[in-house]
């Protein structure tokens, strides 16, 4: 199984794509865009902490559907605050995007046409770039850190020549493909 970071970044390669294909000129295709970004970039970050959790603990969990049970899950399984880690600011950052998400989707927010989320003003494609970037940079943050209470992976760089090759090597954790779940491992 990929490291949660990795397959999280993946996700932000994504979006990011969508997002160079977008026409500026184009108004309604800029709403779609900054709906399907803050989907996307949500949904990204709830599967980083479900994985991420996951592979710390050694077995599958149920799904994260929110930052404050990111959080909680984290604070609970592994005595860890996370804004020890991403400060209150790189929390409140997530949160807001969760809390912005939720109201395009649940609340009346999704009549009124609104790109701020927190500080940021995301009306143009290239506002979006820089904020998913940035929560990439917290997330990217909070990674390295969690690999200090509990390391998932040990990555192996080989160079011979101008050929590198990267391995990842599970410590906490195989997956069985027969039935698609993982196994903690035994020490």
């Amino acid at each position: 199984m990929t490291r949660a970071i990795d397959a999280f970044n993946f996700g932000i390669d994504m979006i990011l794509k969508s997002i160079n294909k977008y026409n500026e000129e184009q108004v309604v295709e800029h709403m779609t865009l900054f709906n399907n970004t803050l989907n996307n970039l949500i949904a990204e970050t709830m599967l980083y902490f479900t994985n991420r959790i996951g592979q710390m603990l050694g077995k599958d969990i149920k799904s994260i559907r929110s930052i404050p049970e990111g959080k909680s899950m984290l604070k609970k399984k592994f005595i860890v605050e996370i804004k020890d880690f991403i400060g209150s600011k790189g929390y409140k950052e997530l949160k807001k995007l969760d809390e912005k998400r939720g109201g395009r989707q649940h609340k009346n927010d999704r009549y009124f046409i609104d790109y701020k989320v927190n500080k940021w003003n995301l009306t143009s494609s290239k506002e979006l770039k820089k904020y998913t970037l940035n929560i990439q940079k917290i997330i990217i943050e909070l990674d390295k850190k969690l690999d200090n209470v509990k390391r998932t992976h040990e990555v192996i760089t080989k160079r011979e020549g101008n050929n590198i090759s990267i391995e990842t090597k599970t410590l906490t954790h195989s997956f069985d493909l027969i039935k698609g779940k993982m196994n903690k491992k035994e020490e």
